[in-house]
Parts: structure tokens; C-alpha cells; sequence
């Protein structure tokens, strides 16, 4: 007896144990056999060629055993298919498994759902966010355009309201008696050799400032701020300070200088080191109010608003200029 599976070289149909199968019904045999094998784990197919003779051991009803098994769907003879138990447990298995990735697809579908809606909700969110940060920003530009505009007025206000100031330091505690006022007048007199007229009258007002340090304390004489009624006479008496120079009274150095603002000084100091080069080379030069400095040279007046661009102008103009004269001179 041949192999117990035989296969015409058409490939158009088998015959298994001497019953012959379409190649369609084999194929069906075949992948029922191989799914019953991996739920139950007990049919076992032999491969191709194998025959009574490979095999000369076994037993007629061991061939029996295993036709039962491997034929239990087909009729013999017919070709037609029947039903088997195990296909009808992978049909039930299949169906189940389709309801369940259906109840899963769905809980997706609506998680993805939800999802999405919440994105569109916080994308709409952010949006709004993004122009109310925009509008806000435009608000703090303009503050802050307008908040430099109110510093600046407001500084030139207060260094205007202190135009009409002087400032005298190391005068000491007690020396300048009640009364202040009368006492400037005798001061201006003996320190600078001005007779200021109606003295009282013109200067309006003297006060320390700080409070009066307790006695026994070593510390130096709180700053005096004097107010001239008149601008000129003002002037007139910082004119006469600067070309006397060292100011002495009652055998105590004395100083006087207008009254700025703390930011005000400050930037006037700043264009210490650059005067002391206008000074050093004989240019004439001038601090005007409230921070800018006027330089006089080569028949022109020049006027700056920050010490760099000073620098720069010393460097390119007046340096090179200062050179060429020196050089002139010593051809000469």
C-alpha cells in the first residue's frame, strides 16, 4: 500500500488513505488539523512521503487511530465537509474575539473623541492666553515708555526747584548761632568779600540737613542748604567761590557748590576724568544744566550730552589738533 497522503504532479486533488480530497478540502483539513492542534495540543499530522513502509513498527491499528483522527471532518468518497466540534469552538473563539475588539474599538473611538475635543479646548485655550500675553506686553511698553517720561519730569522738576540752592559744608554744630539766616549774610561777607544787599531780604531761607548729632559724638558738620530769592546773586556768589578757590572761615575750610539732585550729581561727576584733560590742555569748557558740557575750541562751541561722546571728540578733534600746533611750533 502507497503513502497514506498521495498527490498527483497536477496538484489539483489528494488522496488520503485511499480516499481522494480536492485540493480546496485538503487545504481546508489541513488548517482545521493545525488549529485543533494548537487548542487541544494532541493531533499530530505526519509529513509528506511518509508510508507504511518508513515506518515497518507500526501497527495496523495505530494507522486505523490515526485515519479516525485526521478524517474526522470529511466523508469518505463524497468530497463534502462536515461539522466538527473543534471548528465550531475556533468559530465561537472568533466571534468572541470580534465582539471584544468591537467593545474595545469603541471605548478607542470615544476615549480618541474625548481626547480630541479636550486638545481643541486647551488649543483654544492657549490662543486666547497668547493674545491677552500680547495685549498686555503692548500695555507694558507703553507703561514703561510713559514711566520713563514721568522719571524724567519728574527729575527736572526737582532739580529745578533746587536752582535757586546752595549747599555750604564744614561749617561746624553751633557756629552759626539762632539765627541762620542773619548769620549767611556775615558769612558771604567775610568768606568771599560780598556785601549782599538787604541781606535777610535776599536769602530766603538756611537750614541743616539731617538730623543734629548727639553730643560727644565725633563726626563731621551736617551740610547747610542756603536759598537765594535771585537767581544772579546765586550766580554771583558760586562765581566768587570758584576764582577764590580755597574758602576759609573762622580758620575752617569752608565749601560751596550748587544743590542737585543725588542722580543729577552723579551724572555731572562723571565728567570728571574728561574735565580734568580739557584743564590739563587749556580748552575752555563749561558744565551746563542740567548734565551737559560745553567745550570751546578753535573758535567754535561744542556741546555734549554724555562723557564718551566728549572722549570721542578729544580724541579725534582735539588731540590731533593740540599735535599738529606742537609740531608747527618746533619747525618754527
Amino acid at each position: 500500500m502507497g503513502s497514506w497522503v498521495e498527490s498527483r504532479h497536477d496538484f489539483t486533488s489528494f488522496r488520503i488513505f485511499g480516499h481522494k480530497y480536492s485540493n480546496k478540502q485538503f487545504c481546508a483539513f489541513s488548517l482545521l488539523k493545525f488549529i485543533s492542534k494548537l487548542f487541544k495540543g494532541h493531533v499530530s499530522i505526519t509529513g509528506k512521503g511518509s508510508s507504511r513502509q518508513d515506518h515497518p513498527n507500526h501497527a495496523p491499528s495505530q494507522h486505523a487511530s490515526e485515519k479516525d483522527n485526521l478524517l474526522s471532518s470529511p466523508k469518505h468518497g463524497n468530497g463534502k465537509e462536515e461539522d466538527d466540534p473543534s471548528l465550531a469552538t475556533v468559530v465561537k473563539l472568533i466571534e468572541t474575539f470580534r465582539a471584544e475588539t468591537r467593545c474595545s474599538m469603541g471605548t478607542l473611538q470615544s476615549t480618541m473623541h474625548s481626547s480630541g475635543a479636550r486638545l481643541t479646548a486647551i488649543e483654544t485655550s492657549l490662543q486666547d492666553f497668547d493674545d491677552r500675553i500680547s495685549a498686555l506686553e503692548a500695555k507694558c511698553e507703553t507703561h514703561e515708555k510713559s514711566n520713563k517720561l514721568l522719571i524724567a519730569k519728574m527729575e527736572d522738576l526737582e532739580s529745578r526747584s533746587k536752582c535757586q540752592n546752595l549747599r555750604v559744608s564744614g561749617m561746624l554744630e553751633n557756629l552759626d548761632g539762632p539765627q541762620v539766616t542773619a548769620f549767611k549774610t556775615t558769612f558771604f561777607a567775610e568768606t568771599l568779600g560780598m556785601d549782599i544787599p538787604d541781606g535777610p531780604e535776599m536769602l530766603d531761607r538756611a537750614r541743616r540737613l539731617a538730623s543734629r548729632p548727639s553730643s560727644g559724638q565725633n563726626t563731621l558738620p551736617r551740610l547747610m542748604i542756603v536759598r537765594v530769592n535771585h537767581f544772579r546773586v546765586k550766580q554771583r556768589i558760586l562765581q566768587l567761590a570758584r576764582e577764590k578757590g580755597q574758602l576759609i572761615f573762622r580758620r575752617h575750610p569752608m565749601h560751596i557748590y550748587p544743590d542737585f539732585t543725588p542722580e543729577i550729581a552723579k551724572r555731572r561727576a562723571s565728567y570728571s576724568n574728561i574735565k580734568a584733560k580739557l584743564q590739563a590742555t587749556c580748552i575752555q569748557y563749561g558744565l551746563l544744566f542740567p548734565t551737559r558740557l560745553q567745550v570751546s575750541f578753535n573758535g567754535g562751541k561744542h556741546i555734549f550730552t554724555t562723557p564718551g561722546d566728549v572722549e570721542k571728540f578729544f580724541m579725534e578733534t582735539i588731540s590731533p589738533t593740540l599735535r599738529a600746533d606742537r609740531a608747527d611750533n618746533a619747525d618754527g
